[in-house]
């Protein structure tokens, strides 16, 4: 027996057929995710036609629920919209009856022969005298009801008014095009009070269109320049969802403080948080989502005020450059209240002993998941390396595992490491820029040995310490490291929650603190961890001779001073 052909919304159970259908999401709220229900028979054409006729139904219900009641601001959207159509298509006619009619003679000539002012004259009289007596016509009734209905808007009575208003935009740019044609320059100013604002293709002071979206790009060229990639990149994300939200076709001249610079604020404070990765990834749009009412996360004070920063110089930089005639979120903040930022803290040595004696460097059971979990696993891959690295040499998780086999040096027996910019690597300071001494504990450990065997195996541009470390998708390896070291010291037990105070970046206090408490300057330290030098300790023998200039060989006699009450001795090579 052949299959049954399958039909959109009918499925087969045993020997009846039944309908079901996907709920739009704006609805699975109250709906539910899923409409089923039995067709209460078994016959193939029956079921088909009932099948047909359900979904008809079906889709006439959803779109008549999910329909919204026009406000006034959206029909003198719609209003203005159709006001700049009308003199773009006055301009397109009146630039042909130009090269036809008359060549290109700059003046106007001196009399009308071929009409076109009368023409004019008529189609605004015309206008006119409809839009005083409310006498719009089928066609653009019909015309305002399809708008209406494009947006999923209901129609009556709405479509009547938005009618009166695109009458009222007609008159408008008839008048406009018929001061043009009579070259009456002073006159083609926008007057109605409604329309101020829009794109006039007639005055003087137009000029060629461009969009949000193109202006965001050259934004992004300009900043190319003076900016990190990392942070490059993130003004590209900025970028791309201001662009969502007002719309990246949106012409630039026509975006002001009401309704644009409103708007901007008020999607801002309702943005979800990873939208990129939650929502945009599934097709919803972030004004869908906004409008929709769903309870979601929704960005953080600190990261709302990041955006909006960015927001700000984008529209002052558009500004300056005359793409846009003033910056319109100026005098606008969003009531947001940013927490104080909370100070990060040195690990106490009770934790380094819970750290230093969890799974990881004692035996774990997986090599790259649940690092928590006992075994008799024991790698000294970049897991291991990283934290150990962190406490003696002070350096951030970025500067480490940008590191490559080029950046692995040694010097008069001296093993270091080269933390540059090199290949478009990053360095959060040009302070940052410097030579780290590897301390003589980590030799004791292997360390060596295993830089040697990295070195052999990585190839090109690669990078050291990746080893043993997921890297996901869509995640830079940095940012899912940092995460996962802390949920690893909270599940040895290392500290109770992720308080934000105790993260990787701690070590970097750790070690400054053992310097200081083995007599080392402040000033010394720093060019350790790739601080600025704290300019009230330098002595003017320091600003003018800077002394303070440390050798490799000084270096690692100060980074050879860092001691932790801390027993390690598990982890050096055995003889």
């Amino acid at each position: 027996m052949a299959a049954i052909a399958q039909q959109a919304h009918r499925h087969r159970r045993g020997k009846v057929f039944y309908f079901r259908i996907a709920v739009p999401l704006a609805l699975q709220d109250s709906l539910g995710k899923e409409y089923k229900c039995s067709l209460k028979t078994g016959d193939y054409r029956l079921s088909a036609y009932l099948c047909r006729h359900m979904s008809c139904k079906a889709e006439d219900f959803f779109m008549t629920v999910t329909r919204k009641i026009p406000t006034e601001d959206d029909l003198r959207k719609f209003m203005r919209s159709y006001f700049e159509q009308q003199l773009e298509q006055a301009r397109f006619d009146y630039n042909s009856a130009r090269s036809m009619f008359y060549g290109n003679e700059p003046d106007k000539p001196s009399k009308d022969p071929y009409g076109v002012i009368r023409a004019a004259q008529n189609a605004l009289a015309k206008a006119k005298s409809q839009a005083a007596t409310h006498e719009y016509t089928d066609e653009q009734e019909n015309e305002a009801e399809s708008l209406l209905n494009e947006a999923n808007f209901e129609t009556y009575p709405y479509s009547g008014k938005l009618a009166q208003y695109m009458m009222d935009a007609l008159v408008e740019a008839k008048r406009i095009e018929l001061a043009y044609h009579k070259k009456d320059f002073a006159d083609i100013e926008i007057r109605h009070p409604l329309l101020i604002g829009t794109r006039n293709v007639f005055s003087p002071s137009y000029k060629a269109q461009i969009t949000l979206g193109q202006c965001t790009k050259y934004f992004i060229e300009h900043k190319a320049g003076s900016v990190k990639a990392k942070t490059l990149k993130r003004l590209e994300i900025f970028m791309a969802r201001m662009c969502d939200i007002l719309g990246e076709n949106k012409d630039m001249r026509s975006i002001s403080k009401q309704p644009d610079g409103v708007l901007l604020e008020r999607a801002i404070l309702k943005f979800p948080a990873n939208y990129t990765r939650d929502y945009q990834a599934k097709g919803e749009s972030v004004m869908g989502l906004i409008e929709s009412g769903k309870n979601y996360k929704k960005m953080g004070p600190r990261t709302i005020m990041s955006y909006w920063i960015h927001f700000n110089e984008f529209f002052a930089w558009a500004a300056d450059r005359e793409f846009i005639q003033k910056n319109p979120i100026a005098n606008i903040t969003p009531n947001v209240s940013i927490p104080k930022k909370t100070s990060r803290t040195p690990f106490s040595n009770e934790q380094l002993k819970t750290l230093f004696s969890s799974p990881i460097y004692t035996g774990r059971k997986n090599r790259g998941r649940k690092l928590w979990d006992t075994g008799h696993l024991i790698l000294k891959d970049g897991q291991f390396w990283l934290p150990l690295i962190g406490l003696f040499m002070g350096m951030r998780e970025a500067e480490i595992l940008q590191l490559t086999p080029e950046d692995i040096k040694e010097e008069d027996g001296i093993l270091y490491f080269d933390v540059n910019r090199n290949d478009g690597k990053d360095a959060k300071t040009d302070p940052s820029i410097r030579l780290v001494p590897v301390h003589p504990e980590l030799i004791k450990m292997g360390f060596a040995d295993y830089l040697t065997e990295r070195k052999k195996v990585v190839k090109n541009k690669g990078r050291i310490f990746e080893d043993g470390i997921t890297i996901p998708k869509n995640m830079e390896i940095i940012k899912n490291y940092s995460r996962n070291f802390s949920e690893y010291t909270v599940r040895i037990g290392m500290r109770s929650q992720k308080d934000g105070r105790e993260v990787f970046h701690s070590f970097r206090h750790n070690l400054q603190t053992a310097l200081g408490k083995a007599g080392v300057q402040n000033i010394l330290s720093c060019q350790i961890v790739g601080h600025e030098k704290p300019e009230k300790e330098m002595t003017t023998g320091d600003l003018v001779y800077d002394h303070n200039n440390l050798s490799l060989r000084d270096k690692y006699e100060i980074i050879s001073k860092a001691k932790y009450d801390v027993d390690l001795s598990h982890l050096y090579i055995k003889k």
